[in-house]
């Protein structure tokens, strides 16, 4: 197992052990998914996390909390998943995230248990995957997330839920790829996401699926984002774009375990090459090629979590790389 997987797993037992420490006293459902999340947090004190990654820990914690006392009180498997994911929020409101960063963590955690639900209920694995996208889904609308976004977690969680099927099945890096980008795209058309965004939601769930696979087995980091990018490539096939060659950076950046915001200068740096070979591809100017890259990584570095004046930054940095890089084809650099 990769350190950051076994981190998280001793983060995942430790909020296990602490919400039963609290169940024992006789504590509410909502301070027994508190004293979860607490506890995942302190287990991972001593471990190279950033304080975001260790939120989401701390909220994943609370979320499986919450789902399993809601389980055991008989409730119905939507009251479970609307648990998780509000324990989740109100652990992450907690560690002093922005609300579209506790949208995401919500529909995470929601996602994670529809789909564990669906399983034990004995669904098909497209079933499992549809579960997951549609607690996502309501999970992040219920935190405050905007309609558009909240069906892109859909797909995420579709995705994620597909790859780990895939994974426990004993399927090459290939297929576990190839299962998530077909549930994402599954479940962004059954939200009502258009072609595009479809492909690129495909693209993402596939450079995330195999970035997984990659750190699982040891491999380094330029290895983890070789095998994200060519994931995304094919899963997005002739619908590929900057932004899904950036969330494509982003994933292999987090599944390495890269701490903030180096997961978000990854997306910048990726995107705003992609527009920029894409736009010298079509015979653009040199100033053509330089806007898009800057456009590019400015809107990937924000989507990843960049303050606006941080992206723009980012941008500045991907045109003058663009103009660099077409200056040396040229043979114009000393």
């Amino acid at each position: 197992m990769a350190p950051q997987q076994a981190v998280r797993a001793a983060a995942a037992t430790a909020g296990s052990a602490g919400a039963e420490r609290a169940a024992v006293a006789g504590k509410s459902p909502e301070e027994i998914a508190a004293a979860a999340g607490e506890a995942a947090s302190q287990a991972v004190k001593a471990e190279n996390m950033s304080p975001v990654q260790a939120a989401e820990v701390a909220a994943a914690a609370a979320g499986q909390a919450a789902a399993d006392v809601a389980a055991s009180s008989g409730r119905s498997p939507e009251e479970v998943v609307a648990a998780a994911g509000e324990a989740a929020c109100r652990a992450a409101a907690a560690a002093g995230m922005d609300v579209p960063r506790r949208a995401e963590v919500a529909a995470a955690a929601a996602g994670k248990t529809a789909a564990d639900l669906a399983a034990s209920a004995g669904k098909s694995p497209e079933e499992i995957a549809a579960a997951a996208g549609e607690g996502a889904q309501k999970a992040a609308e219920a935190a405050g997330m905007s309609p558009g976004r909240a069906r892109e977690e859909a797909a995420k969680a579709a995705g994620e839920a597909a790859a780990e099927d895939a994974a426990f099945a004993d399927e090459p890096p290939e297929g576990v790829a190839a299962a998530a980008a077909d549930a994402a795209c599954r479940a962004s058309e059954a939200a009502g996401l258009k072609t595009q965004k479809a492909a690129e939601a495909a693209a993402a769930a596939a450079g995330k699926a195999a970035a997984n696979v990659a750190v699982a087995a040891g491999k380094s980091w330029h290895d983890i984002a070789d095998a994200a990018a060519d994931a995304a490539r094919k899963a997005a096939g002739r619908h590929m774009t900057p932004a899904a060659a950036g969330n494509a950076a982003r994933s292999a950046a987090e599944a390495a375990g890269m701490s903030a915001p180096k997961p978000a200068e990854e997306a910048a740096k990726a995107a705003g090459k992609m527009a920029a070979d894409m736009r010298e591809a079509a015979g653009s100017s040199t100033t053509e090629v330089s806007t898009a890259a800057a456009d590019a990584a400015r809107r990937a570095g924000e989507d990843a979590g960049m303050q606006p004046s941080t992206a723009a930054q980012a941008g500045a940095a991907a045109a003058g790389k663009a103009a660099a890089d077409m200056a040396a084809a040229a043979g114009s650099l000393p």
